[in-house]
C-alpha cells in the first residue's frame, strides 16, 4: 500500500472511531452482545456486522473495520461502576477510543 493511501487511511479510521464509538454505544443489538460477552472479547464492527445501522454503514462503506470490546481497564479516568468498551481500528491498531457505558 502507498503511503500516502496508508495515511489517508488512518486519517479516515481517526475521523470517525469517535461516531463508531457513539453508534455502538447506543446500539441496543452491540450492546446486549457486549453485555453477554467475556471481557477482552472483540467484536468486528464492519458493514457486514454493522448493517441494521444507517449511519455506521455510511461510515463502514469506505471499508473501515473496527472492533469493539469489553475491559477491566484503560488509561482514562470513568466513574466508578461503568463498563469500559475499547474502540480499535483493525488496520492501526494504536487508533484507539474508549467509552464508559450504563449496562
Amino acid at each position: 500500500m502507498k503511503k500516502d493511501k496508508i495515511v489517508k487511511n488512518k486519517e479516515l479510521y481517526i475521523q470517525y472511531i469517535e461516531d463508531v464509538a457513539w453508534e455502538i454505544s447506543i446500539d441496543n443489538k452491540f450492546r446486549e452482545q457486549l453485555l453477554n460477552m467475556p471481557f477482552n472479547e472483540k467484536i468486528e464492527i464492519s458493514q457486514k456486522t454493522a448493517d441494521h445501522c444507517s449511519y455506521l454503514r455510511k461510515i463502514l462503506s469506505e471499508g473501515l473495520v473496527f472492533f469493539v470490546e469489553k475491559v477491566h481497564e484503560c488509561p482514562e479516568d470513568f466513574d466508578d461502576g461503568l463498563t469500559i468498551f475499547k474502540f480499535s481500528s483493525k488496520d492501526f491498531p494504536d487508533v484507539v477510543r474508549y467509552t464508559g457505558n450504563n449496562l
